[in-house]
């Protein structure tokens, strides 16, 4: 699977959903109050899942990572808890990341036992987003309703990008990232789930796109699916313990193309 297309298309359509608040605003109201929230969020626990099945030549394919981490964003930590499923084979890691004078290290977990590993890398800026930009690019694109909550204390908004819009943003995204995504069909609209808590911050985001992408270079999706899950917003810390510090073993890291 083009794991490489399909993780930029993921956060495409992230960036594009997220934008939403309180059931007074206007859609663009809504979406700069988004932005002020975004600013404000320093730490918060959180869960994702990605759930991706795929055939391909008649061969089924199927990938599944959950995460169960913690990000302090205005400390540059994170510690994550990964599950992966990659087609029946199951691994599990504790990934800790800090970042110390312009560097990412990150400590991994031995999948086969108990110790970790360390690598040190320079801190890749081209990450950071500068949600201003993202509001004037993302302008317009989007249909925001709210509906019915089946979450108590939670508002649900619905948000729909239509498939011209999708199709369009595409091609906006690989001159952008100099990606070619020119192989990506978009065959409907996208409808994502957004719930917003009480102070306006979103803490849940569901995406299904298995009906809305078309064949990519001759794989069909037949599952595509991002859950995102947010708590104890700006009132999570993280602890990377001393014992991973002082005994993770360094290693060099290396670059690897995601794009097969």
């Amino acid at each position: 699977m083009k794991l490489k297309k399909i993780g930029i298309m993921l956060c495409v359509v992230l960036l594009l959903v997220v934008g939403c608040g309180k059931k007074e605003l206007t859609p663009q109201e809504v979406f700069d109050e988004a932005i002020k929230k975004m600013e404000t969020l320093e730490n918060a626990s959180f869960k994702m899942n990605v759930e991706v099945a795929a055939v391909s030549e008649g061969e089924s394919q199927s990938i599944s990572v959950a995460i169960d981490g913690k990000i302090d964003d205005k400390n540059k930590m994170t510690d994550m808890t990964l599950d992966l499923d990659l087609g029946g084979i199951s691994i599990a890691t504790q990934v800790y990341t800090e970042e110390v004078d312009g560097n990412t290290i990150t400590y991994t977990k031995d999948v086969m036992g108990d110790g970790y590993t360390k690598t040190t890398e320079p801190t890749d800026s081209s990450l950071d987003v500068d949600f201003n930009e993202v509001a004037d690019f993302f302008n317009g694109k989007r249909e925001i309703t709210k509906v019915k909550s089946d979450i108590d204390k939670l508002d649900k908004y619905e948000v729909k990008i239509t498939k011209d819009d999708f199709q369009e943003i595409f091609g906006s995204v690989s001159e952008i990232l100099d990606e070619d995504m020119s192989g990506i069909e978009i065959k409907n609209d996208l409808v994502a789930d957004i719930y917003i808590n009480e102070e306006g911050y979103m803490t849940k985001v569901v995406i299904d796109m298995k009906d809305v992408i078309g064949e990519i270079e001759g794989v069909e999706y037949t599952k595509l699916s991002l859950t995102i899950e947010l708590t104890d917003i700006n009132k999570t810390t993280v602890t990377i313990p001393d014992d991973v510090r002082n005994n993770a073993v360094e290693e060099v890291a290396e670059d690897y193309d995601y794009t097969e």
